[in-house]
């Protein structure tokens, strides 16, 4: 069969030009005719077009990639034949392969390796959990664009050797299928592909794209034979970054597929802590000289190693995809500390110790918003987290052990010296991934500690210590849910008492539905749907509460990136009490000059309806949704000459690690009835209270109140978040 020429046409796509060649064709940029887009078409060509068997497996990739959803994966867009030329249209990725771009530039600078690779493995992630394998994992199998900035992306494309559960084996038992680079050892004699090996060749990837050069070489059998026996590679340097980094390239790159991350998802985290801990600058860890061990001489196969146990797991960053411009290496630690506030107006989430007697602070009866005292004055609390022994490996991954609950109360002017008790958290509580939120669930006037995690069994559990009597404990199936382990505890029944609200993006019917739990007698009912909806393809579905149309009642917002497109939605929702209802349409946030999305959901000026708050690297600014239009952004406050510099710092080099809510708070410190913004600024010792105050609107400048250690892990000069720790403001 000819190739197709440039001006002809398939179908509605016609042929613009050659993009490159593979073992199943060619693939061309098109334009579809239809739509007047730009499109990959993949075409068949050669002798074996006619073979009815490889014509099947033309057809079983085209129905693999219609399973995955996923914007790290490229995107089938249709499939057809025309005459004896089979072809598949595909999304078109403006870029390159990570082949050429390492064949022409080198290795990449660690902290864009480690993202794409990350990235690589949410994809992956997307492809195994709807049961196929790629079995071919490699460089040129992998498109990129904007490498080295912001918005660079990385596409896993060509699925043409793929195994999908349910399909028929297109090769003998027994035969390799794949790159012999990459190739896992139990692939190479003849093992089925699994998602380990998937893990192992993404390892091999991740390799190559930090030196230049994979894991072995030389021929086939040295290559296939290293890979087999051979010592797992590892990068030269004894700080505690490379450590990290080359622990991680053992697990990806071990013999044993047992002894790898037990799925991509695990993968994808520990890149994306490494992300933010990356230096700025290329280092020894981005590029260093390797010495290749050699490939073993031939010898009877060993029996395979056993399972190496895991090396201590680093602490979840609970923000989405990846902390950006980190300028220092982490140093190895073990604290992690939980900002705990009150909530938003109208929840009733004044957050008090379980000695305090119920108080109000203000006189006209309105709460202040995050008063833990009832003094008039909004305050903080801190909950420090801490690692186990790490030698106990029988601790499951990210396992975190609250121990001190601190509280800082503000006086109007500063906040005073740190009281401390006891944090118990529940058994139920054992990875770390939920969150403590403060609210009076039970309607006694009095906060209660709300922990609200995913169990073992995939249950959502809610787990309630009340500030008097005995705790309680309630479970549902968390199947599905987006936010199983943080639900947001917010006043949507209109009764006065917070309820759970959880998030489901991924229904069985492509449908987003929101479930909420609604508070009754001292407890949550069962999860009951409020809202259902077409699904999104997205990237990122997030939900924020606050009152945006000033009704005292809370309202959400959900913030959507959809899937392919860089463009945040915001949709506002409101409650009537029993359901939740779409007020407006959706709404584009127009995110130039500021950081991507929601930081805050906050009242600044004091009228009773919440803004948005934004940070940019000229400041800080709010937009309102009215009747769910969003209005134009108010700057609240600018960066001065002698501060822009260490502002322009955060935003370029910290931008996802600074400038989000678990950062900051909002807390009517100074008591005046509008909301003021605290930071907490990592620091050298310990963490700066920036306290922003509002002022008619506007943000003052900002005035250190008192600080917080970083903690025994901390204290050797480097600041906070440099080590493995996170900062969450609950709201």
């Amino acid at each position: 069969m000819q190739a197709p020429q440039v001006g002809e046409v398939l179908g509605r796509y016609r042929i613009e030009r050659e993009v490159g060649r593979g073992g199943m064709g060619i693939v061309f940029a098109a334009t579809d005719t239809r739509l007047g887009r730009t499109v990959a078409v993949k075409v068949i060509t050669g002798p074996h077009t006619a073979d009815p068997q490889f014509r099947q497996r033309f057809e079983d990739e085209a129905a693999m990639l219609a399973r995955i959803d996923s914007p790290f994966v490229v995107r089938l867009l249709d499939h057809d034949s025309q005459g004896p030329s089979p072809y598949l249209v595909t999304q078109y990725v403006d870029g390159t392969d990570l082949a050429r771009h390492v064949r022409s530039l080198g290795p990449l600078p660690a902290r864009d390796a480690l993202a794409l690779c990350a990235q690589v493995a949410r994809g992956l992630g997307a492809a195994h959990r709807a049961g196929i394998v790629h079995r071919d994992l490699k460089l040129s199998n992998i498109l990129v664009r904007d490498i080295g900035t912001p918005e660079q992306h990385a596409y896993v494309c060509d699925f043409g050797i793929a195994r999908g559960d349910g399909l028929p084996r297109r090769t003998a038992a027994g035969v390799v299928v794949g790159s012999w680079t990459n190739l896992a050892p139990e692939r190479t004699e003849g093992t089925p592909a699994t998602p380990a090996s998937d893990i192992y060749a993404l390892g091999c990837v991740l390799w190559t794209c930090l030196t230049g050069t994979p894991p072995y070489s030389g021929s086939e059998g040295e290559v296939a034979l290293a890979h087999a026996q051979a010592p797992v590679p590892q990068l030269p340097g004894a700080d505690a970054f490379t450590a990290r980094l080359n622990a991680l390239l053992a697990r990806m790159l071990a013999k044993h597929p047992a002894a790898r991350p037990a799925d991509a998802g695990e993968v994808r985290d520990e890149l994306e802590r490494l992300v933010a801990a990356a230096p700025l600058s290329p280092s020894a860890a981005a590029r260093p000289t390797i010495e290749r061990p050699l490939p073993a001489p031939p010898a009877p196969p060993a029996a395979p190693p056993a399972a190496p146990p895991p090396p201590p797991s680093l602490p979840p960053l609970p923000d989405p995809l990846f902390r950006r411009r980190r300028r220092w290496p982490w140093a190895v630690a073990a604290l992690a500390v939980v900002v705990v506030a009150a909530g938003a107006t109208g929840t009733g989430l004044a957050l008090r110790d379980d000695e305090d007697p119920p108080a109000r602070a203000a006189a006209d009866g309105d709460a202040v918003t995050g008063d833990l005292d009832g003094d008039g004055f909004g305050d903080l609390a801190v909950l420090e987290l801490s690692p186990p022994d790490t030698s106990d490996f029988d601790q499951p991954p990210g396992h975190l052990e609250p121990h001190t609950r601190w509280r800082l109360l503000s006086d109007g002017g500063s906040f005073g010296e740190r009281t401390e008790a006891s944090a118990p958290a529940p058994t139920s509580w054992p990875n770390g991934v939920g969150t403590l939120t403060h609210a009076d669930v039970d309607g006694d006037g009095r906060a209660d500690q709300v922990w609200t995690t995913i169990d073992e069994d995939d249950q959502a559990v809610v787990d309630v210590i009340p500030a008097e009597g005995d705790p309680w404990h309630a479970s549902w199936p968390g199947e599905g849910w987006s936010n199983q382990g943080r639900p947001l505890v917010v006043d949507l029944s209109q009764d006065g008492r917070p309820d759970l609200v959880y998030l489901n993006e991924f229904h069985e019917d492509d449908e987003l539905v929101i479930d909420v739990a609604v508070a009754k007698g001292d407890g949550f009912a069962e999860p009951k749907p409020w809202l259902t909806a077409p699904g999104y393809a997205s990237t990122e579905l997030y939900l924020r509460a606050g009152d945006v149309d000033g009704d005292g009642h809370d309202d959400i917002v959900m913030q959507v990136t959809r899937s392919g497109s860089a463009a945040i939605l915001l949709q506002t929702l409101t409650s009537d009490g029993k359901a939740l209802r779409r007020e407006g349409t959706e709404q584009r946030l127009d995110v130039t000059g500021y950081t991507r999305g929601i930081m805050l959901v906050t009242d600044i000026d004091g009228d009773g309806t919440d803004e948005l708050v934004l940070a940019g690297r000229h400041g800080l600014a709010a937009r309102r949704l009215t009747e769910g239009v969003l209005a134009e952004s108010t700057p609240l406050w600018t960066t001065t000459p002698d501060q822009y510099r260490d502002w322009r710092f955060r935003s370029r080099d910290y931008q996802n690690t600074y400038w989000v809510s678990r950062l900051w708070q909002a807390a009517d410190v100074d008591g005046d009835g509008d909301s003021d913004l605290v930071n907490l600024f990592p620091q050298p010792d310990g963490f700066a209270l920036e306290v922003y105050r509002s002022e008619g609107g506007a943000l003052a400048a900002p005035v250190t109140w008192g600080t917080i250690p970083c903690g025994p892990a901390g204290s050797d000069g480097e600041r906070c978040l440099d080590n493995p720790q996170t900062i969450e403001v609950v709201h």
